[in-house]
């Protein structure tokens, strides 16, 4: 645990003994008042990390980004390879909108810790907004079996009094564009994921794996900043097959407890020794920050899911 607040880590194994952890920006994370937009910490294991680093993992020359410290609005940022180039997806407030809207991003380096700087001329403009469903974020990567890259993002319903919903879209061979339409793959449909209101019932954070022949699609829902944010999982078709999730469980797989108050934010990496892991944030005991958490997790092919509470 990096006992510092890091909300939505994400975690990638670059390889033995070199393990590069991202979250979101906030306040906590960094003494200089989110003048960092993309945090990161460097480990040599999944039990060992170094400190935040000062330095920013993004630069800041993005045309569509309104970029205003100290307000803390680049979240959620992933990483992954295409060949010899890094891909950051990250979510910032995309100017010209009003109210304002979030919407994802792209941003390319030769090394995992960057600096990562925007693709030209893809950087000049989001990868993705819908702007008329809320806005866009909370970016992860999914890789078929047959090499198929795929974003996986949440719309943000709830900023603007509509259910929020999880959808998936073909990413071009070099990560830098989305490819064919867009597929829906699940939205708010059990008691767990609702606060009550249309803009407090939530869906966010996908994280997809296949195991076998399933698709598990991993998420958080409810409110992020309560005990009732929880972890839930749901399985799928194909992304392209336009078959909404299932939701086998009746409640998430992972809430308040003995780690924490309010799991969410998580993503999955492997050890280097085939052992699968999950990443998340959870709130301290005092409510001050969410600190950084990893968990062994053992998925069978159509069972659900099991988490190694330490």
């Amino acid at each position: 645990m990096l006992d510092r607040d890091f909300p939505d880590p994400f975690v990638f194994h670059e390889g033995p003994g070199e393990f590069t952890a991202f979250s979101t920006n906030s306040t906590q994370n960094d003494e200089f008042g989110c003048v960092n937009r993309v945090p990161f910490s460097e480990g040599t294991s999944p039990g060992a990390w170094g400190p935040i680093d000062p330095s920013s993992a993004a630069s800041d020359g993005f045309l569509w980004e309104e970029w205003d410290p100290p307000l803390c609005f680049n979240w959620a940022p992933v990483v992954h390879r295409f060949g010899s180039t890094y891909a950051l997806y990250f979510t910032g407030r995309a100017a010209g909108y009003s109210p304002p809207r979030q919407c994802i991003g792209v941003a390319t380096s030769t090394s995992v810790d960057g600096p990562y700087e925007p693709p030209l001329p893809e950087g000049n403009f989001p990868l993705v907004c819908n702007a008329d469903l809320g806005g866009s974020i909370d970016p992860s990567v999914f890789v078929d079996s047959n090499g198929q890259a795929w974003l996986l993002w949440k719309t943000d319903g709830n900023a603007v009094g509509q259910l929020s919903n999880i959808l998936a879209q073909r990413l071009r061979s070099d990560g830098l564009a989305l490819e064919g339409p867009a597929f829906h793959l699940m939205t708010v449909t059990q008691a767990w994921e609702s606060g009550g209101t249309v803009s407090t019932s939530i869906v966010e954070a996908p994280e997809m794996i296949k195991v076998g022949d399933y698709y598990y699609l991993f998420y958080s829902g409810n409110r992020y900043n309560t005990d009732d944010y929880a972890i839930g999982y749901a399985i799928c078709g194909a992304p392209q097959s336009g078959i909404s999730c299932t939701k086998p469980q009746d409640g998430p797989i992972l809430a308040t407890g003995p780690n924490g108050f309010g799991p969410g934010g998580q993503s999955l990496f492997e050890d280097g020794f085939g052992n699968l892991l999950l990443a998340y944030h959870a709130w301290r005991n005092d409510g001050s920050a969410r600190t950084f958490r990893i968990n062994y997790i053992d998925i069978v092919p159509g069972s659900a899911p099991k988490i190694y509470i330490t």
